[in-house]
């Protein structure tokens, strides 16, 4: 079966997330040791023990999803089961490229490491916030945050998620006015609990810093089809990839676009690997006919394991 695995984003992380997973499964506890070791995070505390206020910081959002993301996914490549094509949301594009052989897993993590960092300081300057607009169609959006960009301050769309479904980011008085005026038409919109304006014009000093960073990575051509949700397209040239990999944390995230493209080139289920359901219900809002699952905890991993099996 052709199975896209799908890597989530920040927002994505909940408390106790891969808690199950670190006590039963020998080798994604490793993986979160290391990381832990590496980043000097202690992630088992975070991931378990912590509060959603520490949660939402950049830094312990960001290399908890990575490491139980990848970790999980690491695991089933171990265990015989390779996707056939991987996509990831903002963050989730990091895993998607570890998991695609063009990244090794220390690279991944030392770039978000860095990322992190480039992102907190801008939050320092500039509180960036997000929100997800749920009701309205993108031109709708697209106009109010044309109109309120004029006078308020800067608020683009950041997330093309599915059919009346985006998320807007810039600086928080006018992202708060788009939700504002969304709600005014009906709309279902709130602010996503994330620090900073992630995949807008803000984060250009956080990209000038990475961008020194990716030059010097070599990056290796994907071993399975690789979807970029930075376009929406599959990659074919590892290093035309690389050079717009560089702008990511200020270009939008085209998550519509990344799945009717798998499934134009053929896939037959969606996999999310990491912790909630966002994904799949982001995949289903786009066609809810898609066969889409999520392996999250120790159940739904042996469930997905015994399945393919079967189906082997």
């Amino acid at each position: 079966m052709n199975a896209v695995f799908m890597f989530p984003g920040q927002g994505s992380q909940v408390l106790g997330m891969g808690k199950d997973l670190y006590e039963s499964v020998p080798f994604i506890k490793d993986k979160i040791e290391k990381a832990s070791s590496v980043s000097k995070l202690d992630l088992p505390y975070y991931m378990f023990e912590s509060n959603k206020e520490e949660m939402i910081q950049p830094e312990i959002a960001q290399i908890s999803l990575y490491t139980l993301s990848t970790a999980i996914a690491m695991y089933l490549v171990e265990e015989g089961i390779q996707p056939w094509a991987v996509v990831g949301h903002s963050l989730g594009e990091y895993s998607s490229l570890v998991i695609a052989g063009s990244l090794r897993w220390e690279q991944g993590l030392e770039l978000l490491l860095q990322r992190s960092e480039a992102m907190r300081k801008v939050n320092e300057r500039n509180k960036g916030r997000m929100a997800a607009i749920m009701g309205l169609d993108e031109s709708v959006v697209a106009e109010m945050c044309s109109e309120i960009s004029s006078h308020l301050g800067e608020v683009c769309i950041a997330n093309y998620n599915c059919p009346k479904q985006t998320v807007v980011s810039g600086q928080a008085r006018a992202v708060e006015e788009v939700v504002q005026r969304a709600r005014d038409a009906r709309a279902i919109a709130d602010v996503i609990h994330v620090q900073g304006a992630c995949h807008s014009p803000l984060m250009e000093n956080a990209q000038h810093e990475l961008t020194y960073r990716i030059d010097k990575l070599t990056m290796s051509p994907p071993t399975c089809t690789f979807i970029s949700s930075i376009n929406g397209e599959k990659i074919l040239d590892i290093n035309t990839y690389q050079a717009l990999f560089k702008h990511q944390i200020t270009l939008p995230v085209y998550w519509e676009k990344a799945i009717k493209k798998c499934v134009e080139l053929g896939a037959e289920q969606f996999v999310e690997v990491g912790p909630g359901r966002i994904l799949t219900s982001l995949v289903k809002g786009v066609d809810r006919y898609l066969n889409v699952i999520s392996i999250g905890d120790v159940h739904s991993l042996h469930q997905y394991m015994n399945q393919y099996t079967l189906s082997s």
